[in-house]
């Protein structure tokens, strides 16, 4: 039987101050942490300004960029190159942002291993396989 990476729940928690336990929370899941717990284990704050942020916000597009944000914050990629999954052959940065697969390899808990039609393995997704909004 296979393991779900994704059902992962970590076993280690840090104290949650109660400026923290105020605000929202959502679980973690794979290699990802709660919310809460991960503004807890940020030293420099900036993914619980994000949150505040967000709270505040009217403007969609802002309140867009922020989520994005706080997921790559929250997952701990913010600092990845855009440009780093860049497929291997042929079609060059399909995927846009690689900070949105690294946090869904952070998510489900493994990384991301695409297939060419003629059988060759790659971790940076092509064309068809990127269609991440």
């Amino acid at each position: 039987m296979s393991k779900i990476t994704l059902l992962t729940v970590s076993t280690t928690s840090v104290a949650v101050s109660a400026e923290i336990a105020a605000m929202p929370d959502l679980d973690g899941w794979g290699n990802l942490t709660s919310l809460q717990q991960a503004m807890a284990r940020d030293t420099t704050g900036q993914l619980k300004t994000l949150v505040t942020q967000y709270g505040t916000q009217t403007d969609p597009d802002t309140r867009d960029a922020t989520l994005n944000s706080i997921l790559y914050y929250w997952a701990g990629v913010q600092d990845v190159d855009p440009g780093s999954r860049t497929a291997s052959m042929i079609y060059g940065n399909a995927i846009g942002d690689a900070r949105k697969l690294e946090f869904l390899e952070t998510l489900y808990g493994e990384s991301y291993l695409g297939t060419w039609c003629w059988g060759v393995r790659d971790p940076n997704p092509h064309g068809p396989a990127a269609a991440i909004p």
